[in-house]
C-alpha cells in the first residue's frame, strides 16, 4: 500500500470513527432537550432543588429560536398558570408567578423531596393557548406513599368533595358534577376564583399527560359541572380548585375511565392525551 492510500484509509477510519461516536451521543444524551408545545419551551434556571416550604423557582418562556416570550394574553385573570405535581400525584400546587421585564417569571415554592412535574399553561400575544412542561428534582428522602385506588370522594380543610358522574374513554366527553359538602350540608356559597366557579386540572397516571378544564355555566347549582374529554381507558387524577370566604382549597379525587360502550366514529384526533395539552373546556 502506498503512503497516499495509508494516509487516505486513516482519515476515512477517523470518519467513520468520530460518526459512529456522534451518533452514540445522540442515543444517549444525558442532557435531553426539553419537552417544547408550538415552539415553545419552559427553560428553567435549574431542575435540581432543595426541599423547603419557599423554594425559589425561576424560568422563562423561550419560543422556537429561544428567544424570551415577554408578551402574554391574559387568561382567567392571569397571564401564567403554574402547576406543580409530585409523580406520587400527592402533591398539587396551582400558582401564578411574578414576570420580570426580561420575561424571567418567578415564583416560591412548597416542594416536598422527590420528583416533580411543572407545567407552565399560557396564551403568547398573538397565539394560541399552549402547555409546556418539565421535570425536576428536589433533593431528600421522598415521602414514601402507596398506589391510589379510585375514589370519587375526597376531604380537605373540613369540607367534603365528591365527583359525580364516569369518565369515559375515547374523546367524546362526559359530563362531571362536583358537589362540596360541609358538616354534611351542601356548600351554596362558592365564591368566583380565577373568573369560574372552580378550576380542574386532569392528569393521566400512566404519563401525566395534562388537560385543565373550566366550568359549564355560571352559578353553581349547587354542584359544578365540567365537561371533560380523555381520550384512553385507565386512571385519571383529578384535581378541583374552589373558593369559599376567601379561601382557595384543592380536593383530589381519582377516577377510572372505561372504554366507550361503542365506537362513535371518529373524535377529532384525539387518539393520545398528548392532542390534550391545554385544552380548556367550559365557559370562559
Amino acid at each position: 500500500m502506498s503512503t497516499r492510500t495509508r494516509v487516505v484509509a486513516f482519515v476515512v477510519g477517523l470518519a467513520v470513527l468520530f460518526g459512529a461516536a456522534y451518533l452514540v451521543g445522540g442515543l444517549f444524551d444525558d442532557d435531553p432537550a426539553p419537552r417544547a408545545a408550538g415552539g415553545y419551551d419552559l427553560d428553567l434556571t435549574t431542575t435540581a432543588f432543595q426541599a423547603g416550604a419557599k423554594v425559589p423557582v425561576a424560568f422563562k418562556i423561550v419560543d422556537a429560536e429561544q428567544r424570551p416570550v415577554t408578551g402574554f394574553a391574559v387568561r382567567h385573570t392571569k397571564k401564567l398558570h403554574l402547576i406543580a405535581v409530585s409523580k406520587d400525584f400527592a402533591r398539587f400546587r396551582h400558582v401564578h408567578p411574578v414576570m420580570a421585564a426580561d420575561g424571567t417569571w418567578s415564583i416560591d415554592l412548597a416542594l416536598d423531596p422527590g420528583d416533580w412535574r411543572l407545567f407552565a399553561d399560557f396564551q403568547p400575544d398573538g397565539g394560541e393557548n399552549q402547555v409546556v412542561d418539565r421535570d425536576i428534582t428536589v433533593a431528600g428522602e421522598p415521602v414514601v406513599t402507596t398506589d391510589v385506588e379510585p375514589h370519587s370522594v375526597a376531604g380537605v380543610d373540613g369540607y367534603q368533595v365528591a365527583a359525580i358522574g364516569d369518565l369515559v374513554a375515547g374523546g367524546q366527553g362526559a359530563m362531571l358534577e362536583f358537589e362540596v359538602r360541609r358538616n354534611g350540608r351542601p356548600v351554596t356559597d362558592l365564591q368566583p376564583y380565577l373568573g369560574a366557579y372552580g378550576h380542574l386540572v386532569v392528569l393521566r397516571e400512566s404519563d401525566m399527560q395534562y388537560l385543565h378544564v373550566h366550568p359549564e355555566g355560571g352559578m353553581p347549582s349547587p354542584r359544578v359541572r365540567f365537561h371533560v374529554e380523555v381520550p384512553t381507558a385507565g386512571t385519571y387524577y383529578l384535581y378541583l380548585d374552589f373558593k369559599v370566604a376567601g379561601t382557595v382549597h384543592t380536593a383530589a379525587v381519582v377516577l377510572g375511565a372505561a372504554e366507550p360502550a361503542q365506537d362513535k366514529g371518529d373524535h377529532g384526533g384525539m387518539g393520545d392525551m398528548g392532542d390534550m395539552g391545554g385544552m380548556d373546556h367550559g365557559d370562559h
